[in-house]
C-alpha cells in the first residue's frame, strides 16, 4: 500500500497540469464574458430604439396640446368667418336699403 505523502514536493509535471487547469479554467471563463458582451450589446442596441415611459408622456402631452391648438385654431377660423358674413350681409342690407344706417 502506497501511503500518501501531503510533504512530497511537486513536480514540473504537476505544476503544468495545475497551470493547465488555471488556463483552461480562465478561457471558459473568457468565452462566457465574450458571450455575456455580444448579448449586453444586442440588448443595448434593441433599447436603443425604444421609448423610455417619460418619452411616450412627453409624446402624449405634446398630441394634447397640439390637439387643443387645432380646436382653438379651427374655433377661432369659424368665428373669423361669421363675423365676415355678417359684415358681407350687414353691408349688403345698407346697399339694398333694406337696412338703415
Amino acid at each position: 500500500m502506497i501511503k500518501s505523502d501531503n510533504q512530497a514536493a511537486a513536480t514540473k509535471q504537476d505544476l503544468l497540469d495545475v497551470l493547465g487547469t488555471i488556463m483552461g479554467a480562465i478561457g471558459g471563463l473568457e468565452n462566457r464574458m465574450n458571450g455575456f458582451e455580444t448579448r449586453m450589446d444586442g440588448m443595448e442596441a434593441r433599447m436603443d430604439g425604444m421609448a423610455t415611459k417619460d418619452d411616450l408622456e412627453n409624446l402624449k402631452h405634446q398630441l394634447l396640446l397640439s390637439d387643443e391648438q387645432t380646436r382653438r385654431d379651427i374655433a377661432d377660423m369659424y368665428q373669423d368667418q361669421l363675423a365676415s358674413h355678417d359684415d358681407r350681409i350687414t353691408m349688403l342690407e345698407l346697399v339694398t336699403g333694406l337696412k338703415a344706417a
